[in-house]
């Protein structure tokens, strides 16, 4: 087996892996009757396969092996995330240069989708709220900040889970607070060599 298939096939495992995490964190909060939280899960499963489907897209159909160009994927990436949350107003800034491995790629997407599950829960935010993103790097730290208006319930709903063992693979963390009403999210992890020549 080739280097290049054998990475393929390893990292198809391991969204595999995810997604079978995804379903059984779900299926643990559902009840009997849960008409609606039923619909909620399917829905959040749903994105995050296709999440997994767009980074396949963008890293195997792009033709970029295991890094990416950073500034490239991540304007893709949020303009997805805000293409399906749909808030009433959205901003993003980008000021990051070099690439990204895959694996930091993934575990970014992930992270903010999983903060964006339980905002757009709550009521019908994605008519009324607002979603702002800031993604930095400074001397190899990579630093996201997210602020959601109104601040979602996110101590019952948010995948803690899944957050901490993405960060948990990079050596990150992450800080909240909550500021009128809206909540921030400050998510910082150090990131890889940056090689030109797997680009």
């Amino acid at each position: 087996m080739t280097k290049s298939l054998d990475w393929e096939v390893r990292s198809s495992r391991d969204n595999m892996q995810l997604v079978s995490s995804f379903i059984n964190l779900e299926r643990r909060r559902l009840t009997t009757g849960c008409y609606n939280d039923c619909l909620h899960a399917m829905d959040a499963i749903s994105f995050r396969i296709e999440i997994l489907s767009f980074l396949d897209n963008f890293f195997f159909a792009g033709g970029h092996k295991n890094r990416a160009p950073a500034d490239r994927f991540l304007n893709e990436a949020l303009n997805m995330l805000m293409l399906h949350y749909a808030p009433a107003r959205q901003d993003w800034t980008i000021d990051v240069s070099g690439t990204l491995s895959q694996d930091e790629c993934r575990s970014l997407c992930l992270i903010l989708n999983e903060l964006l599950i339980p905002w757009a829960r709550d009521n019908n935010l994605r008519q009324t709220g607002a979603i702002s993103v800031a993604i930095s790097c400074d001397c190899g730290l990579l630093r996201v900040r997210l602020d959601l208006a109104p601040r979602p319930e996110q101590d019952k709903a948010i995948n803690l889970i899944v957050i901490s063992d993405l960060l948990k693979q990079h050596d990150g963390e992450m800080s909240s607070q909550d500021v009128d009403g809206a909540g921030s999210w400050v998510i910082e992890f150090p990131l890889t060599d940056q090689p030109t020549a797997d680009m």
